[in-house]
């Protein structure tokens, strides 16, 4: 299986924390809470909800071009699932800028071998 890089497992541990504090705290607490533990000077410093859905964490992962950001997402999926939502198998809105990304996307999770596949295969039990 593909090893993700150092900062990559760092993005999924915060976005972990953040996710087990919004699923006891709800999103806005665990924002605070969170953002007071990894300062940083690109993120905004107050909680935003989404289309009037203060219950619902909405999360944005900042990462560099070529960062990784779809492999990430693939994985956040299972951190999802298992911190927030508590589902063994969630079901995913997979939302891409293009529709080349999308083509993209799509024909790298029907690869078995794919790193995008084999993270969901790994963490469901697919494999």
């Amino acid at each position: 299986m593909f090893e993700l890089k150092e900062y990559q497992k760092e993005t999924l541990g915060v976005l972990r924390e953040y996710l087990e504090e919004a699923a006891v705290r709800g999103p806005k607490a665990a924002f605070g809470k969170v953002a007071a533990r990894h300062p940083s000077d690109v993120r905004p410093s107050v909680y935003h909800a989404r289309w009037d859905m203060e219950d619902v964490p909405y999360v944005c992962l900042r990462l560099p071009t070529g960062g990784g950001k779809t492999l990430l997402a693939a994985h956040s999926v299972g951190v999802a699932a298992g911190t927030y939502l508590h589902r063994e198998h969630p079901f995913v809105l997979w939302l891409v800028p293009t529709n080349t990304i999308r083509k993209q996307t799509v024909e790298a999770l029907q690869n078995v071998s794919h790193p995008y596949r084999e993270a969901l295969d790994a963490e469901f039990g697919l494999q």
